[in-house]
């Protein structure tokens, strides 16, 4: 008896030891076929730089895979035990933090297992040891559920099944915790819309064509009640290329697909929201994987796996709504103020975060305010909580109570005096009452508006974000991101606000609309690249330009190792390089311009016509929002025997383009419509006959 316990005492011993001696145990993580969000492993090495990387016990890299879940939501992972023969699965043990999670032993029979990952609601790291060593790992983002409305307008007649189009979208992008709530538009068929096919758009996805623009400014025009915090999609016909079924400009909120059968439009619908809601990339540019060898949704095999990291460019740039490209001449189009976040080294030397420069330098948003911190050293002014947007200090509560007790003392002593004289009547009593509570209230608003003017001496124009101490990236761009000040007006000059980490901490710097660096050539590389200055004028020495800055952007200065520069780039906030854009000399050109003045709502002869187009039309258009187009955008010209094509014939311009003259008649001489109607009753009425035309007077 004695000699079987010391058997199963050695065998219990051999095993552990064993347990202990085998390195190569590791636990690989998969996607389940019953996950509600997303999963993401390293599948390709160009992408390699935005995965974990760490080294197990035998040395063997190991790339970190990402889970994403919902809020305070559980979902499913599958693990599997590599090289689990003899395996003490005593000594496996899966933690959240110093958490242990429970799983029964017996499913680590399988070769697959299912494992429920636990609710939370910040992300967190699922660890795996085995013997104290690490043997597996799974980064989990905890998403909460944000909507966005997505409109759809066809331009042709289509039949488009909305609760199909809801449930692809839905179950694509609720790996990044999105949802989007759809509408589909009647058809969308103006007159002026005078095309069918479109034509071929940029490769880039970074700008709109003419008749993109056209469409998009005579929807919103036709429709001023749009919803513009929606996306954008518009049916159209199809496009020049015929292989082409979609186009969305990144980041931006308006796209163009093309009428197809149900299910190859849903796939286009969320391949193209892509680009326009997180910006981004097709999957084989960036030296990424071949064009059509894989499942992500911006590849072109009919995929719908995304990447963690495009999953937090979902979540950073969703309801970051513009509807027009950075070509066009919108100051407003994505925000005044340009933001910029980058890494430094003691030095001020920006610390290139991936191999590319400009990856480095993150450039998320624009906004049309500065953010505001606050850095209040002053007992009386210390927040003590929020009431929409509004700091209350203990300044606040100090004025309230004085002015209260103040409003009090003064209605009784008014009372005490006025008693025999004005206050018999119950009636006089009550209105006073009411008055003095009327002006105690406005007061208090008074003083709350001079108690908040003390904080522009807290206000962080420059220098430490003690809030965002410690932050990563993502939390302090996410940060910045949501300082908004309803109490701040927005900003009426270009500008850009550059937040910097150096060591633990952030740092706040608000600069001019252009941003300067300098770098020096280290062999085939770059190094040391710095920040210089800023200014509101675009310099660039090496192309003798020199002009007022009407966007956002970036030029960098490119030493040699001896100190010469060689070289000068400009690139514009989206990190386009327009370098080559600024030597490009306008050619010569004829151009027509048509202004009309001003347009009548009725230009009916009789008084039955007169009264039905005023029905319809109303008195008197809107004014004019003094835009151009290339196109008779309110048919002023066209009706008069096409009389601007037989000016363009005889003139045979390059360009031609209609401007817009109409405004009211009370801007005019008249004063009113009623004079200028009575004004133009005298008129001789024109000809029946127009091929007979004569004018006497």
């Amino acid at each position: 008896m004695k000699h079987q316990y010391i058997f199963l005492i050695l065998t219990f011993f051999s095993f552990s030891i064993l347990g202990q001696l085998n390195n190569n145990v590791r636990v690989d993580f998969f996607a389940s076929n019953q996950q509600v969000c997303g999963f993401d492993k390293l599948e390709f090495k160009a992408y390699e730089k935005h995965y974990e990387k760490i080294l197990l016990e035998n040395d063997e890299p190991y790339f970190v895979p990402n889970k994403s879940i919902g809020y305070d939501a559980t979902d499913e992972v599958l693990f599997v035990i590599q090289n689990k023969n003899n395996i003490n699965y005593s000594e496996l043990q899966f933690k959240i933090g110093n958490q242990k999670l429970y799983i029964d032993t017996t499913k680590f029979l399988n070769d697959t297992i299912s494992l429920t990952l636990p609710k939370r609601q910040e992300d967190y790291s699922l660890e795996v040891f085995y013997f104290k060593n690490l043997v597996g790992k799974l980064n989990v983002k905890v998403y909460p559920l944000q909507y966005e409305k997505l409109i759809i307008v066809p331009l042709v007649k289509t039949s488009i099944d909305i609760d199909s189009l809801k449930s692809d979208l839905n179950s694509i992008y609720r790996q990044a915790g999105l949802n989007f709530n759809i509408n589909l538009e009647p058809l969308f068929k103006p007159k002026e819309l005078d095309f069918e096919i479109f034509s071929n758009p940029s490769q880039a996805n970074d700008r709109y064509t003419n008749q993109m623009i056209n469409i998009r400014d005579l929807y919103f025009e036709k429709n001023p009640n749009a919803d513009k915090k929606s996306y954008y999609l518009f049916i159209v016909s199809g496009f020049v290329n015929d292989s082409i079924k979609g186009y969305m400009v990144r980041n931006k909120s308006i796209g163009f697909i093309k009428e197809t059968d149900q299910s190859e439009m849903n796939y286009t619908i969320a391949r193209q929201l892509g680009f326009g809601v997180g910006s981004l990339n097709a999957t084989w540019k960036e030296n990424g994987p071949l064009k059509a060898s894989t499942e992500y949704l911006m590849d072109e095999g009919n995929g719908k796996l995304m990447t963690e990291f495009q999953w937090e460019s979902i979540r950073l740039g969703h309801h970051s709504l513009s509807y027009y490209d950075d070509y066009e001449d919108v100051q407003t189009n994505s925000g005044l103020i340009a933001y910029y976040f980058w890494k430094e080294d003691k030095e001020g030397n920006i610390i290139f975060t991936t191999t590319n420069l400009l990856g480095s330098i993150n450039r998320p948003f624009k906004k049309n305010q500065y953010s505001i911190y606050l850095d209040i050293d002053n007992f009386l002014f210390k927040p003590v909580f929020k009431v929409f947007d509004y700091i209350i200090s203990i300044l606040h509560i100090i004025g309230f109570i004085g002015l209260f007790f103040l409003s009090r003392f003064i209605r009784k002593k008014l009372f005490k005096r006025w008693r025999e004289r004005f206050f018999r009547l119950r009636i006089v009593r009550f209105a006073f009452r009411i008055l003095n509570f009327g002006v105690f209230l406005i007061s208090f608003y008074f003083l709350f508006l001079l108690i908040n003017q003390g904080y522009s001496m807290f206000e962080v124009n420059e220098g430490i974000l003690k809030d965002l101490s410690g932050m990563s990236l993502n939390n302090a761009r996410n940060a910045i991101k949501d300082n908004n000040y309803k109490s701040k007006l927005e900003e009426n000059e270009l500008g850009s606000e550059i937040v910097v980490r150096k060591g633990d901490n952030w740092y706040l710097k608000k600069r001019k609309r252009v941003l300067y660096f300098s770098l020096i050539q280290d062999g085939d590389g770059w190094k040391n690249c710095k920040y210089i200055t800023d200014s509101d004028e675009l310099a660039i020495d090496s192309k003798n330009y020199r002009e007022k800055a009407q966007s956002h952007y970036m030029v960098f200065d490119y030493f040699n190792e001896t100190g010469d520069k060689i070289d000068q780039r400009v690139f514009n906030h989206l990190g386009v390089d327009i370098t080559q854009k600024l030597e490009l000399k306008d050619p010569a050109k004829r151009i027509l311009i048509f202004v009309n003045g001003y347009r009548p709502t009725s230009m009916s002869q009789s008084f039955e016509e007169n009264f039905a187009d005023i029905q319809k039309n109303g008195l008197e258009f809107p004014n004019s929002t003094n835009k151009v187009y290339n196109f008779d955008r309110f048919d002023y010209w066209r009706p008069w025997n096409e009389i601007d094509i037989l000016f363009q014939n005889r003139i045979n311009p390059s360009e031609t383009y209609y401007a817009d003259g109409h405004f009211s008649v009370s801007t005019s001489n008249h004063r009113s419509l009623v004079d200028f109607t009575s004004l133009s009753s005298i008129y001789p009425k024109r000809c029946k006959d127009e091929n007979n035309h004569t004018c006497l007077t």
